[in-house]
């Protein structure tokens, strides 16, 4: 235990230390998202994030857009959640002008429900700004809950004339 706080507050003095250097003022303003990223987490939870965010390096994202992509998968995986419902109520689109209510499971058939932010709406905005940047790339959002929501193909990962509802698992998850 007494090497672990140690480790800790020597790597601390190491990181504030290397920030007073000119050389990694340029890191300084991704350090707070690389930070969140990586904690809280465990070792394999780390090693999967990791892997999941050399894919999509690989595939020409830089690392604040894969960070970006998987904020929006999870905001997504949340939302399709949100819409299937749970035992307290569920998300549902006022069909004449789009807007999303939360509907309680307890509420009476004539009432509509309260309004809340429309969050899919802006993952799916971000989504196409940042896959306007890799053209020869194409977003999948895939609304069951119970996988992953957001998946990205690459060419030939679905065969030509067939649907991408039937072959989007060929892509690079997520998550």
């Amino acid at each position: 235990m007494l090497v672990t706080i140690s480790r800790f507050i020597a790597t601390k003095i190491a990181i504030h230390a290397a920030l007073q250097s000119a050389a990694l003022v340029a890191i300084l303003p991704i350090w707070g998202i690389i930070m969140t990223y990586l904690n809280n987490r465990t070792k394999r939870e780390t090693l999967r994030l990791d892997a999941l965010t050399q894919a999509l390096q690989s595939l020409g994202f830089d690392l604040d857009e894969a960070i970006q992509l998987r904020r929006i998968s999870m905001t997504l995986h949340r939302w399709h959640e949100l819409e299937c419902g749970n035992d307290q109520g569920a998300i549902e689109r006022d069909e004449e002008s789009g807007k999303p209510y939360y509907r309680s499971a307890n509420a009476r058939a004539n009432n509509k429900g309260y309004l809340v932010p429309d969050r899919e709406k802006g993952a799916l905005k971000r989504l196409a700004a940042i896959m306007s940047r890799h053209p020869q790339l194409v977003p999948y959002v895939q609304g069951d809950p119970r996988g992953a929501a957001l998946y990205i193909l690459r060419p030939g990962d679905v065969p030509e004339g067939k649907s991408v509802d039937s072959y989007y698992s060929r892509g690079l998850c997520v998550y």
